[in-house]
């Protein structure tokens, strides 16, 4: 019997990844970093139709793209309800097939990605649906990192770092480790730059789901969502360790704990980076945001 492992894509060496062809430039409206910090995503007046109106809304420009971390992680009800609202539909039209036209272009894929892997988790926070369509986001996934090996693609470095996403959401352990391994890649492409030390953020959350899921052989906090009986491990393991992005599908995202606990994280992340000898990736970027 052949393994995932054995029939799913090899990892490949930096220099046939891609990532060293990724533009790497900062917004050119921001001046800085500054667009990381808290700020209203764009939404269209009324449905959302095109691929870019879903791209705007994640990336907030499509030339020169700064994902918004707070609609990501620590989204508004305000901010679901109107995805909700401009997206369920065109999510419904992709989960059932459609949407083909948007895969002709690499920024397209990307917007297709981010509607069929990150949207539903906002339009159904809690419910089964939110995570019902992350098979297709892996078959997403696998054409976007083709696309980005081809080097041929001219996706910034933001657009390859959601990439990974569908690979950190899944339940199989190899998966987990490929996004860690996308992660480092980045990491290296984008050395001497800010970005760095965001594909290394990613890089540690992305191990931090391997811990879980190593543990448990899923993620425990999809259980109740899914239907899933949960073993005395696992319910000691959500009431008292649950990491950040385990809270994000209940009724905790956005709330005080909630938000003490990305503190910590980012903290653990900040050590975790000084530990690696990356003190400098991390000078840097925190020089970025005050710039």
């Amino acid at each position: 019997m052949t393994s995932s492992a054995e029939t799913a894509p090899h990892f490949v060496d930096l220099a046939d990844s891609g990532h060293l062809t990724l533009d790497m430039s900062l917004p050119v409206k921001s001046g800085s970093w500054r667009a990381w910090r808290r700020r209203d995503p764009w939404f269209p007046e009324g449905k959302g139709t095109e691929w870019s109106d879903v791209y705007r809304t994640w990336f907030s420009d499509v030339e020169r793209p700064v994902v918004n971390l707070h609609l990501m992680g620590s989204s508004l009800p305000a901010w679901d309800e109107k995805i909700r609202n401009c997206y369920e539909d065109l999510w419904r039209e992709a989960a059932s097939g459609g949407l083909s036209d948007w895969e002709s272009t690499p920024k397209g894929l990307m917007a297709k990605l981010i509607l069929i892997d990150q949207l539903p988790r906002h339009i159904f926070r809690g419910q089964p649906e939110a995570f019902s369509t992350d098979d297709l986001a892996l078959q997403l996934a696998e054409r976007l990192s083709a696309t980005i090996a081809s080097g041929e693609s001219a996706l910034h470095i933001e657009d390859a770092i959601m990439v990974a996403l569908p690979w950190v959401h899944s339940e199989r352990v190899y998966d987990i480790y490929r996004a860690v391994w996308w992660h480092t890649s980045l990491s290296e492409a984008a050395r001497g730059t800010p970005y760095h030390f965001r594909t290394l953020f990613n890089r540690f959350g992305a191990e931090n789901h391997i811990y879980v899921l190593q543990r448990f052989g899923r993620y425990p906090h999809r259980n109740i969502t899914l239907g899933r009986a949960s073993t005395t491990e696992e319910l000691e393991h959500l009431k008292h360790h649950a990491e950040i992005w385990e809270l994000q599908q209940t009724a905790f995202c956005g709330t005080f704990r909630y938000r003490l606990k990305a503190l910590k994280f980012i903290i653990r992340m900040a050590f975790h980076t000084i530990g690696f000898g990356e003190t400098r990736s991390l000078g840097k970027f925190v020089a970025a945001l005050l710039g």
